[in-house]
């Protein structure tokens, strides 16, 4: 006797076809020759809880580049093609003097991954699976064309003395700086909430912040963190940053100098005595707590740090206010979560 197969395992099946479909359709539509890649990472890239590196990466890529267009930033645009360009012509060259195909260096997917996260040292880039000799060119091809095609942008590097704490910027002379090598919190922020995640079969999974701090603890980069998530998935290193910082408000010790080394905003521009004193200012002409509220726009706080309209089009605003606007938010965050976590 044959049983009639249920109604709701058939409309499982054709919405699970329905939505492989809309994604072969929208890679597709961003020039992906999709017969090339196998069917099952489709069909894993719809489970819960799991993503197929390949259909992830890809679909991270193309809607990069799609937000990027349809808000105005082409040339932000055209700066992310012509970074997987060359990529995808050292990947070429590097198959060349190796005699390898080019996919056997550098799959498409992982060209496209690791233009989306642009990780500038050697460490991120094998642990993503970059394995073939010659990565330290590869790394110094992302390093140069990113800051070539201000794809980062980042403000002008400071003079710092690390001898004697202090920091020579061209528009505020010269700052003692304040010592961040390991920062121990004196308490937790009262208004962090430990939010773990559930996962299958009735496991707990530890929030986010908590996974990047424990990878980072163990000694991993933070570039390499965001390229191997377990999701497949990459993140971006600014996220991994900001996982760590979350750390700290939980009351975790920091090796602050490492975890910041890979982002020359913070690096270049060094939190001073006297940027807390003005820090602080603004914080009331704001009234802007950053310990009893959780939540607030660093554009708001920012209006009590500079003298133009921050509100302005980025387009109307000359190049020395968004230098002012690019040396304060780095400062605000680092300023902020030491307030949370005590230290100031």
């Amino acid at each position: 006797m044959i049983l009639p197969v249920p109604q709701a395992l058939l409309n499982s099946e054709k919405a699970l076809k329905e939505k492989i479909e809309a994604t072969k359709k929208e890679l597709i539509s961003a020039g992906v020759d999709v017969s090339t890649i196998p069917e099952e990472e489709f069909l894993l890239q719809q489970q819960n809880g799991a993503n197929s590196e390949i259909v992830t990466a890809e679909l991270q890529w193309l809607r990069q580049i799609k937000y990027y267009r349809t808000s105005g930033q082409e040339s932000r645009a055209n700066g992310h093609l012509e970074l997987l360009r060359r990529i995808e012509s050292w990947r070429d060259e590097r198959a060349k003097v190796l005699g390898l195909a080019p996919t056997n260096v550098l799959s498409q997917h992982l060209c496209k991954k690791i233009a989306y996260a642009k990780p500038s040292t050697v460490e991120a880039l094998r642990a993503v699976g970059v394995r073939v000799s010659g990565v330290e060119t590869l790394c110094a091809l992302i390093q140069q064309t990113v800051t070539e095609l201000e794809l980062v942008f980042a403000p002008a590097a400071a003079n710092t003395d690390p001898a004697s704490h202090t920091m020579q910027t061209p528009t505020t002379g010269t700052r003692p700086i304040i010592a961040l090598d390991t920062v121990t919190p004196k308490t937790p922020w009262k208004l962090a909430e430990y939010k773990p995640k559930k996962g299958s079969g009735g496991t707990i999974i530890p929030p986010n912040w908590e996974q990047s701090y424990n990878r980072f603890q163990k000694g991993e980069h933070v570039e390499a963190i965001a390229m191997t998530q377990s999701t497949g998935k990459a993140i971006q290193p600014a996220t991994v940053l900001n996982h760590l910082f979350e750390a700290l408000t939980h009351g975790k010790q920091l090796e602050f100098s490492r975890a910041i080394s890979s982002f020359p905003e913070y690096v270049n521009n060094r939190l001073s005595k006297l940027d807390c004193d003005e820090l602080e200012r603004a914080s009331f002409t704001t009234n802007i707590d950053v310990i009893e509220r959780k939540y607030f726009a660093q554009k708001d706080f920012l209006k009590g740090l500079v003298s133009h309209d921050v509100e302005k089009p980025p387009n109307e605003k000359t190049f020395f206010e968004k230098q002012k606007e690019a040396l304060w938010y780095p400062k605000i965050r680092v300023w902020t979560v030491l307030k949370r976590c005590g230290v100031l």
